[in-house]
């Protein structure tokens, strides 16, 4: 059965385009040495859709620029991945990400022969519940051996990977980290976890008035509870959850709990369901082998040695004892009708 498709790449894309959630992330999961170079309260948000002449702009895409503490500008490149495997070649994409934007600094900012690019640091945020396994740079792709004199004219890219399902979640900036608190949203993989994972949410919402952010946080449980999780709240029973009031939490966990139930019984069912389709069709497969191996040897018999009511007998004596295979080597074999005839008394003799 074909499993409904979940959003999750749009809703995601527009929560890290708020400013608390992108800050929190870089706080949270980004090396502290990189933090010590850039300032992250005055980052500014690009637009990626020069690149447009190239290469279609993806959803999962944002471009940050920050101003570095030395001075001058420094750009993080965020993208998100929903992919279900690692992708190999990713550091190749996220090479030419990058050649694209210096072409477009060189273009709009007019960088003349004493001009200086500003660095660039990726990220991959990979959604995937499969562990990523292709290279996080270049030169785990490039066929050389280690020590070459070539690799110094190879170029040298890198990303900086964030596996959703296998970072520490809970121990983020004391549990007062908003990206941390959404991150163990979706490490959730029981009903109860998934209502506390709100409850604690809200806790970190609790001192933040920015109601746009509580309403795409809403908007986007929303989906998830009811896409993925088939549970259903509406949006007036999910926002006291974000409030900081916990009488709505406890309200619901009951329910929430018995919805995870309820999906794990669905999804038992569905597999029951395939496996039960996989069973038949493998069933009606061998069925089908063995009409057609019935009709070859009633087609020979009636070729080599002419049409007879006999033959009919013949195939179901046969039928009886799974001889079907031996008799149509004998009836393709035999050098007349009285060898096959001897051949098949032998043959049924033996008990096929």
């Amino acid at each position: 059965m074909r499993r409904q498709q979940i959003p999750w790449d749009g809703g995601y894309h527009l929560l890290f385009e708020h400013p608390r959630l992108m800050k929190d992330l870089l706080r949270g999961f980004v090396p502290r040495e990189v933090l010590e170079e850039v300032d992250v309260e005055g980052m500014e948000w690009e637009k990626t859709d020069f690149y447009n002449d190239h290469f279609k702009k993806r959803d999962g895409d944002v471009l940050v620029k920050l101003r570095r503490r030395d001075g001058g500008d420094a750009y993080l490149w965020f993208l998100l991945e929903f992919q279900v495997r690692s992708e190999r070649f990713m550091s190749v994409r996220v090479g030419t990400y990058i050649f694209w934007l210096y072409e477009h600094l060189m273009r709009t900012l007019g960088l003349g022969a004493t001009g200086q690019l500003p660095p660039v640091f990726a990220m991959v945020f990979y959604h995937g519940a499969e562990r990523w396994k292709a290279p996080e740079g270049l030169d785990g792709l490039i066929d050389l051996p280690h020590g070459s004199p070539l690799w110094a004219w190879q170029p040298q890219v890198k990303f900086w990977l964030l596996e959703e399902q296998r970072v520490d979640a809970q121990g983020v900036s004391g549990g007062e980290n908003l990206a941390s608190a959404l991150i163990g949203l979706n490490q959730c993989r029981t009903g109860r976890d998934f209502a506390l994972a709100i409850e604690h949410m809200g806790r970190v919402l609790s001192k933040d008035g920015d109601r746009e952010l509580r309403r795409l946080l809403v908007e986007w449980i929303k989906i998830v509870l009811l896409k993925k999780h088939k549970v259903e709240l509406s949006q007036q029973e999910i926002e006291p959850l974000l409030e900081g009031e916990s009488v709505g939490l406890e309200h619901h966990v009951d329910a929430i709990v018995e919805d995870f139930k309820r999906m794990g019984r669905e999804e038992g069912l569905e597999r029951g369901l395939e496996q039960g389709l996989e069973q038949g069709l493998e069933k009606g497969l061998e069925k089908g082998r063995k009409e057609g191996r019935h009709a070859a040897l009633m087609t020979v018999l009636e070729a080599r040695f002419g049409a007879s009511d006999d033959w009919e007998g013949v195939v179901e004596a046969v039928k009886g004892c799974d001889g079907v295979g031996e008799a149509l080597r004998l009836a393709s074999t035999a050098v007349d009708k009285e060898a096959f005839e001897a051949g098949l008394q032998a043959l049924l003799d033996g008990g096929c």
